[in-house]
């Protein structure tokens, strides 16, 4: 709707358990209504994951849940740029290397 409006970009920022919340793939809706996603994916360690997202499932649920979710939108054609807040005990290659090991860019914030 807002692409039709004139919207030269459309981003969706989100933290990748779109699927597993709905319980669908959700990825399909999103082709042609935005361009682009950014995924906190925060970091690669399924402990920590749960530590920091605090997730309503484990920790290695949800991080295969958002890995699934990204290489989804990739196979979609989106853009998608998976982040991670730069903090004490997060690895940050670790988590670079997750997101391009899914196809997908890797921004620090």
């Amino acid at each position: 709707a807002l692409k039709a409006k004139g919207a030269m970009t459309l981003r969706l920022n989100t933290n990748g358990l779109c699927n597993l919340h709905h319980q669908r793939d959700i990825v399909p809706e999103l082709q042609g209504s935005i361009d682009a996603v950014s995924v906190a994916l925060n970091t690669a360690d399924p402990r920590q994951y749960h530590e920091l997202m605090t997730p309503e499932c484990s920790g290695r649920e949800a991080l295969d849940a958002v890995a699934q979710f990204v290489q989804r939108c990739v196979a979609a054609g989106l853009k998608v740029e998976c982040t991670a807040v730069e903090r004490p005990g997060v690895d940050l290659d670790a988590v670079r290397a997750l997101a391009e090991s899914l196809k997908a860019s890797f921004r620090s914030r």
